[in-house]
This record gives structure tokens, sequence and C-alpha cells, in this order.
């Protein structure tokens, strides 16, 4: 166990501190705590500056902006449609139906550029296939397809 010097008790003297490894849990506690925080209000950021970007119109719109964009991403193999309906998670969402065939979903919220892009990066780096892992996709897979939707970074 450790011991440590207290100053309150007038003078230095030596007290036996039963609780260090409850100490050391606390701070990690604390350290993780901030750095979920960060990451999430980071992704947060993220997500806010995609859906500020350009506007689509409609379904015609949608599908031009889908060519120019899948270009820029060179998936020339990939067959990929759009349409607008309710999203069952978040603003957009991008589902594989066969091989090669996708379908990105877009919601009211999520009409516009930066979105599609971010969808578009899911297929692309194949987060779009079934997904094993919540804390890969969370902490991996989403907020690189969101700094892509946002700057337009890839990694």
């Amino acid at each position: 166990m450790e011991e440590y010097t207290q100053e309150q008790h007038g003078k230095d003297s030596k007290i036996y501190d039963p609780y260090p490894f409850i100490r050391k849990i606390i701070k990690t506690n604390f350290i993780l705590s901030c750095a979920v925080l960060t990451w999430g209000f980071t992704l947060a950021t993220l997500n806010y500056k995609a859906c500020r970007s350009e506007k689509i119109v409609d379904e015609t719109h949608l599908q031009e902006i889908i060519i120019e964009e899948s270009k820029a991403l060179d998936m020339k193999n990939k067959d990929i449609t759009g349409r607008f309906t309710e999203a069952p998670f978040g603003h957009g969402q991008a589902i594989k139906l066969d091989y090669n065939k996708y379908e990105i979903i877009l919601d009211k919220k999520g009409r516009n550029r930066g979105v599609l892009k971010h969808e578009l990066y899911h297929i692309l780096k194949g987060h779009a296939e079934e997904k094993d892992n919540l804390l890969i996709y969370l902490f991996i897979e989403e907020p690189q397809a969101a700094l892509y939707g946002a700057y337009g970074i890839k990694l």
C-alpha cells in the first residue's frame, strides 16, 4: 500500500492510504470520461458541418450528386442509388442490397452533399457491410466518414 505526506495535521506525518486502488480507478474513469466527451463533441461538430453543406433539392439532383461524388472517390464498379425517406438511424444510411449494389437513404435533415459524402465513404471503406462490432463502428468507422463528409479528408 502507498503512504503519503499530509500537511493538514500541522506537521509532515506519514499516513497510511488504505485506498490507492480506488483512487486509481477514479482517476482512470475521469480520464476515460474526458476522452469520450471529447470524441462525442468532435463527432457532433463534424456532423454539424456536414449538415450545413449544399442542399439536395430532389431525387434527380440526388442521383447527379451520387454520380459526381462516386467519381471523386473512384467508385466506378459500384451501383449506387439514393432516395428520400425516413432513415432508421441518423440523417442518412448506406445499405448494401447485393454484390456491388447499394442504396443511400437520406431523411429530411440529411438532404445535403455532406451527409451524402459521409454515406458514400461508408460504402467505399466497406462500412455498409454487416456491422459486427459496435465499438469499431463508433470509434473508427463513423469518425472516418464524418471527417470525409465535413472536409473531404480520406483516411
